[in-house]
């Protein structure tokens, strides 16, 4: 079994007004008196403009008791704005993420025994981003998990 799946998105402001300012603006002068400024049209946080997702299920008798099983499943994604005040060194990149699975299932689906991957190409992504304040030259990261494998022993009874 074959699935793709994708979206394109356009996502922006339409206004935002007053928006709190980063140090790296304020340090710009890209700032008002208040220290905010119109990001109206600016793209939202977390918003790649696509992403596409693909997967593949392989499923076959070995003999009438036995089933082998493989899948896996990739995503790929532009990049998008991840710090809320906007800072172009704190943006994600374009990234691709890969899973995979194989093993043997009885028939009746009573016992499965599996291997897996998830992230297998270590591909860190963030999910969160903090400046920090006092010196504004900093940043605080949130990554995503890195790559990790592992074995799955299921029995139904």
């Amino acid at each position: 079994t074959l699935s793709l799946s994708g979206s394109l998105l356009d996502a922006s402001y339409d206004t935002f007004e007053n928006a709190q300012c980063g140090d790296f603006e304020l340090a710009a002068g890209g700032c008002d008196a208040n220290d905010a400024r119109d990001r109206s049209g600016e793209t939202l946080l977390f918003a790649p403009d696509y992403s596409v997702t693909f997967g593949a299920n392989y499923d076959q008798p070995i003999n009438s008791d036995l089933n082998f099983f493989a899948d896996a499943a990739a995503v790929l994604s532009d990049g998008y704005v991840a710090d809320s005040f906007y800072n172009p060194r704190n943006e994600q990149s374009e990234f691709a993420k890969v899973d995979i699975r194989i093993g043997l299932a009885s028939a009746s689906g009573n016992w499965e025994a599996s291997l897996f991957g998830r992230n297998i190409g270590d591909e860190r992504t963030i999910s969160a981003i903090n400046d920090t304040v006092l010196n504004g030259t900093a940043s605080t990261f949130f990554l995503s998990r890195g790559d990790s494998f592992g074995a799955l022993l299921r029995y139904t009874y």
